[in-house]
């Protein structure tokens, strides 16, 4: 019998800032639901391992851009709060 070779469905591994830059827009995409770091990977079809993305939520989080729920688990901080912080970065780099 011939063996099927899986094909790997991940995408390409993401650099700190552009895993940032994702990891955000998807929890401002989808702001009631809560995500693990493997649930982040699926979601975003990346190659990072999960220690990477996990890194990457605990500074959105000490950012307070994420609120850490249960263990693992994060969700997107108060929405008027995320935009107001996000307009302030901008000012400054403009």
């Amino acid at each position: 019998m011939k063996q099927v070779k899986l094909k790997n469905n991940k995408g390409n591994k993401l650099t700190v800032p552009e895993l940032t830059a994702q990891a955000l827009k998807l929890f401002q995409t989808h702001n009631s639901k809560k995500y693990t770091a493997r649930k982040v990977i699926g979601k975003l079809k990346i190659a990072n391992n999960k220690y990477a993305v996990q890194h990457v939520l605990e500074k959105l989080t000490k950012k307070e851009l994420l609120e850490s729920l249960d263990e693992g688990y994060f969700q997107i901080a108060n929405r008027e709060i995320v935009r107001e912080r996000a307009k302030r970065e901008t000012k400054i780099y403009a």
